[in-house]
């Protein structure tokens, strides 16, 4: 690969990618993050493959087959799955045996088998064309993190939460050597030395240790240098040095015979590198980070070559809230990463720039002619947005409360707002004036404000588990606070159970199966047609799904608890 060859985006669905491994003939490189895999082209940096699908949790490691047309996945799911390289479709089924995460896996040398770490305390193998079992797990009393085979395959080395390593035969699941004592702090990578009479372990303790493969006795004293764990470790071809990735966001270099490290460490990196991979030729590294990118580098000096992959348009934090544009093709989303986002439905990325504010950021409208965007939150005021270009039209002066929510009159001409004191607010859009509030009456944090269809009401609801309904003219409450749901109406909600659910009022029954999502819900909102809901949460991303099936006579749809701290209504 020539300096600079490399492309200077990685547009992914994916969330954090924390596995890659160069494909055996050095063309291809698949990367493992967020429930899916995707291969990139190493020359031009483009994905040719993926994302692949079929994981409900994140990705932990991926492998190739020997002849680079299989690929393999672990994940926190507890399966491991197999995947035909050229077409990302699954072969078979999930392999099923572990009862928890699986984190490694290393294939045997001559391709026939896999074997598999996991936070179940177990190490299981299996057979590569089938996915069956082969014999029993090597059982241990802590989690296994390192999984590595031996040059000759006949031996797997482990280390875990115990800080200790373990050598064991294959297949009969003998143990040879160890528990192996040295580490102060878990294992979490281990390579056997090209000639397998070594073995060199990664660990917490911010050390890598080196072993005697027949005796267990340690080789010298541990090489220090890294200020950070050393996750992943990979031999140079030739074996005369050994290259580790840590947490202390840097790549090292080190003479494999003194332990010495080899010039000043690799940096570019702002977070954690997690996983680093040797191209077949030996003379370049790729790494990957917790800072979302991808980086290429040359073995023989430790520059970089070309620029990182990096993933473009995710929040790095919280998504808060999410709304459509009128049309339903785009979508508009503000975190607490400080940023108001644009989002094209259909492919999933972000369009222009981000929108940035001092502090977090929770509330969130567009105007009715969809020329602007409104958002408010820790900094106090309201913000108003360009829609197309992204640029900072202006600033509402705001007082000492923070913005919860923002929701526009159904006329477009006046704006509502609910805010950390309880308090909500009406201004006018053209004016920026306060015209209405602030209206008192909840006693906690206004998550959620909606207007009636004909502007005459709002509705709020708010972390004390009520929801208001007051007259929008005078501010004025009507009736007392609901202190559960209206009745004549279905019911949404989203929850830090990780889940969104639909609800008969009247009844209190579930309507359709809960939207599952893998952490807290915040926002929800119905598309346009009705047909959908976007959902965010803590996760950092936003999910579309149809919902259930609505019953015709009732025209709306509140979607509310103090979990959900979102209100959404749905129009026929």
């Amino acid at each position: 690969m020539d300096r600079g060859a490399v492309k200077h985006s990685f547009k992914s669905g994916s969330d954090d990618v924390i596995a890659l491994c160069f494909s055996p003939n050095g063309t291809k490189l698949a990367c493992g993050g967020d429930q899916a895999i995707q291969v990139f082209d190493v020359d031009s940096g483009d994905l040719i493959l993926g994302p692949i699908e079929g994981h409900t949790r994140g990705v932990n490691s991926v492998v190739w087959s020997l002849d680079g047309s299989r690929l393999f996945s672990s994940s926190k799911d507890q399966t491991i799955r197999h995947w035909d390289a050229e077409s990302g479709e699954a072969i078979g089924e999930p392999w099923i045996g572990h009862t928890d995460i699986i984190h490694f896996l290393s294939l045997c040398p001559d391709g026939s088998k896999l074997a598999s770490s996991s936070t179940d305390q177990t190490v299981r193998f299996w057979a590569v064309d089938t996915g069956d079992s082969i014999g029993k797990p090597l059982q241990h009393k802590t989690s296994i993190w390192a999984v590595t085979f031996s040059p000759s395959g006949e031996f797997v080395a482990c280390g875990g939460t115990d800080k200790k390593v373990s050598i064991w035969r294959v297949p009969c699941g003998d143990l040879i050597l160890g528990p192996i004592e040295g580490h102060t702090k878990q294992v979490f990578s281990a390579v056997w030395s090209l000639d397998g009479s070594q073995l060199i372990t990664g660990s917490w303790d911010h050390t890598i240790r080196r072993w005697d493969s027949e005796s267990g006795e340690a080789i010298g004293e541990p090489w220090t240098g890294h200020t950070g764990d050393v996750f992943s470790a990979v031999w140079s071809l030739d074996g005369s040095q050994l290259i580790t990735g840590s947490w202390d966001h840097t790549i090292r270099r080190w003479d494999s015979e003194s332990g010495e490290a080899i010039g000043e460490p690799w940096t570019g990196h702002t977070g954690d590198v997690t996983s680093i991979s040797l191209s077949p030729d030996g003379t370049k590294l790729a790494s990957v980070s917790l800072d979302n990118t991808i980086r290429f580098w040359g073995t023989d000096s430790g520059d970089p070559i070309g620029e990182p992959l990096h993933h473009e348009g995710r929040h790095e934090d919280t998504v808060f809230r999410v709304t459509y544009l009128a049309n339903g093709k785009r979508l508009v989303t503000c975190s607490y990463d400080k940023t108001v986002r644009i989002w094209n439905v259909e492919t999933g990325e972000q369009e222009g720039t981000s929108m940035e504010h001092d502090g977090w950021v929770e509330g969130l409208a567009v105007t009715k002619d969809e020329k602007m965007i409104l958002s408010g939150g820790l900094s106090k005021g309201l913000r108003i947005w360009d829609v197309e270009t992204q640029k900072l039209i202006e600033e509402w002066d705001g007082d000492d409360t923070t913005v919860r929510f923002i929701a526009m009159s159904p006329d477009g001409d006046l704006v509502a707002s609910g805010h950390g004191q309880g308090e909500i607010k009406v201004f006018g859009l053209d004016s920026g004036d306060l015209i209405l509030g602030p209206i008192e009456g909840h006693t906690m944090h206004v998550y959620s404000v909606v207007w009636s269809l004909d502007g005459r009401r709002l509705f709020t609801a708010s972390s004390h588990h009520t929801i208001r309904h007051w007259d929008s003219e005078t501010g004025e409450a009507i009736g007392e606070p609901w202190a559960g749901h209206p009745d004549g109406t279905k019911l949404a909600t989203a929850s830090d159970d990780n889940t969104i659910r639909f609800w008969g009022a009247d009844s209190g029954d579930h309507i359709g199966q809960p939207l599952q999502h893998k952490d807290w819900v915040w926002a929800v909102a119905f598309s346009p047609s009705g047909e959908f809901v976007a959902c965010g949460g803590s996760d950092q991303k936003i999910s579309i799904w149809r919902v259930p099936w609505w019953d015709d006579s009732k025209a709306e749809v509140i979607a509310n608890s103090y979990l959900s701290c979102t209100i959404s209504h749905w129009y026929n």
